[in-house]
């Protein structure tokens, strides 16, 4: 047997811990399968950002997701941002912030030494599963998302972790793919379709800034878009920790993934430093912003749309 399951609780709710002797997983059900720890267990080292200005607890659907404690893991599902639908036949319905799954609960199952969950759209007709399955230092996320309709449905999708963020964190990525800027926290930017090569991007007095590195938290906040990847890898770093975590992807299927460097600039209120690989299928957090730019996927009428992650957790002796 390579991975224990067990039920516990954590901060008064309801979780299910997944462990094997190389790490450890904690998903609360209740919280949109929201993962609050990822533990690399030789180090005892927890990749998963714990808001301590904002409890954690249960957001009703179509809240306001800066409000929340925004800790761990989520997904967001038919768009990131608040959105609408622009077509036929749910055109001009309304897409909550962060998607609509990540405040409703998730159905959970364990079955073998997995962790299977799903949960059914509200205002859209899909049914979003996960499996969670450890395999040594890997976690794997496989996912698949059902159409009950007969018209295809698009959407956008984003995994959503907010890690851990120290001043001497790393972003590691082969070759130099292009890079959007979709947010800045104080507009330094020309557009969001502006075109920049990672690792650089230049400002609008011709700053030249290197996002590869995080060398002080100074305030700022950016939501980057990396695309045309030569290989589907993006690697998280913590030097001083030893600490290094790879996020693995089909780069033909999952083509993009965007980048939060959150250095204590949002939200506006309650701040906190946090960092997010989001392996993602779009260039914009808006899916109607995705739809005009053609760079999203559909699910076939009654048909399914699969694709899967990998998490690889390995210790360091030197950046």
């Amino acid at each position: 047997m390579e991975s224990e399951i067990k039920e516990l609780k954590y901060d008064s709710f309801s979780a299910i811990e997944i462990k094997n002797k190389f790490l450890s997983l904690i998903t609360i059900p209740e919280l949109g399968g929201k993962i609050v720890s990822l533990k690399n267990i030789k180090s005892d080292f927890d990749f998963a950002f714990k808001n301590k200005t904002v409890e954690l607890s249960r957001e009703a659907y179509d809240s306001d997701y800066s409000k929340s404690s925004s800790a761990g893991i989520d997904e967001c599902f038919m768009s990131i941002s608040p959105s609408i639908y622009t077509e036929y036949p749910w055109k001009n319905t309304y897409i909550p912030d962060h998607g609509e799954i990540w405040s409703l609960k998730f159905k959970t199952e364990i079955i073998d030494e997995d962790i299977c969950q799903k949960v059914i759209g509200v205002r859209f007709p899909y049914i979003f599963n996960r499996k969670i399955k450890l395999e040594q230092n890997k976690v794997f996320f496989f996912y698949k998302a059902e159409n009950l309709s007969a018209m295809d449905l698009k959407f956008i999708w984003s995994f959503h972790p907010h890690f851990n963020l120290y001043e001497d964190t790393i972003i590691k990525i082969k070759d130099n793919p292009d890079m959007y800027i979709d947010y800045s926290k104080n507009n330094i930017f020309l557009s969001q379709e502006e075109k920049h090569i990672w690792p650089y991007a230049f400002t609008k007095n011709g700053k030249k800034l290197d996002f590869s590195s995080i060398e002080k938290i100074n305030g700022d906040a950016e939501k980057l878009f990396i695309s045309n990847f030569s290989n589907g890898k993006v690697s998280l770093i913590y030097c001083s920790q030893k600490e290094q975590i790879d996020f693995i992807f089909d780069n033909e299927k999952i083509k993009y993934c965007g980048l939060w460097i959150n250095k204590n600039g949002w939200p506006d209120t309650n701040s906190y430093k946090t960092i997010a690989i989001e392996p993602c299928n779009c260039v914009t957090d808006k899916l109607e912003n995705s739809i005009k730019r053609n760079v999203y996927d559909t699910i076939p009428a009654e048909g399914s749309f699969e694709w899967t992650i990998c998490l690889e957790i390995r210790n360091i002796k030197k950046c």
